[in-house]
């Protein structure tokens, strides 16, 4: 590696990083984007650490003024795993742009750092301005072809994120929103309900006359025991079909009140705006 690129992309991947929830916090404050963003911290912490300890191999000798980096690297790092599991705390900070603020002065401290380590290593140092960060967000590093295409596609993922996302909660409302296919199930069970109770209904009114014609047969004869009981029987019948023909038409007026009440549910459903009953207002 040149020694130029020590700690170069891991500094700058970062800041994009923390530029990204001070520019976007707005889009970028939930759960989704901040365990993305807070592994990708974390990850080039990692490599940043790296660096430092590789760059610092360079000097032969001891530096004349001792520069301390763990630190610094330990509080971004601990903001990265407060990112990856975002409690209230971290995503009210994430809306109020304390987050970002806040790592922004971290990373600064900590290019300050690796800079201090590169002069007296090798006599120059390498500038880490917010200006140079933004170009770099939006247009990417001129030295390498990579930063353009890596802020490509975290836009597209961004971007792909809040399509899934907007899909995701459309068909959620979509599929919970009051509709009226329930009722007009419901009707069509009503009616079921009710053409078979009509067609029973029919039955036993024929049956009734046949009791009747039947009675009066036995009637017209010298009963016997037996013919008695048979009467007897037949008025049980009667009686049992009396029962079930006043239990059918209360069954048959219930599912006319539900057939009603549902089409007026229907009625007022339809006077509603689609977008309305989608966000249940």
């Amino acid at each position: 590696m040149d020694d130029i690129q020590y700690a170069v992309g891991a500094l700058s991947e970062i800041r994009k990083n923390s530029l990204l929830l001070s520019i976007a916090k707005e889009y970028l404050c939930e759960d989704i984007f901040l365990i993305k963003i807070g592994k990708d911290i974390e990850r080039n912490i990692r490599t940043l650490k790296d660096d430092i300890i590789s760059l610092k191999k360079r000097f032969p000798g001891k530096f004349a003024t001792e520069v301390e980096t763990d630190g610094i690297l330990e509080k971004i790092n601990t903001t990265a795993l407060a990112l990856i599991k975002p409690g209230i705390d971290i995503k009210e900070d994430c809306r109020s742009g304390a987050l970002g603020r806040k790592l922004e002065s971290d990373i600064k401290s900590i290019a300050d750092a690796v800079n201090i380590i590169r002069i007296q290593v090798q006599g120059r140092h390498v500038s880490y301005t917010r200006k140079e960060a933004i170009s770099n967000l939006f247009t990417g590093f001129k030295d390498t072809g990579r930063s353009v295409g890596n802020t490509l596609i975290l836009g597209a993922k961004i971007l792909f994120c809040f399509i899934i996302i907007a899909i995701a909660v459309f068909l959620y409302l979509f599929y919970t929103m009051e509709k009226e296919e329930p009722y007009l199930k419901e009707i069509t069970e009503s009616r079921a309900v009710i053409s078979e109770r009509q067609n029973n209904l029919s039955q036993m009114e024929l049956r009734k006359e046949e009791i009747s014609q039947e009675v009066k047969s036995l009637e017209k004869k010298d009963m016997v025991r037996g013919e008695k009981i048979a009467i007897m029987d037949l008025e049980v019948e009667m009686q049992k079909i009396n029962q079930d023909r006043n239990n059918f038409e209360a069954e048959i007026i219930a599912h006319e009140k539900k057939i009603a009440d549902n089409l007026k549910k229907i009625e007022e459903l339809k006077k509603i705006p689609f977008i309305k009953r989608l966000l249940r207002q």
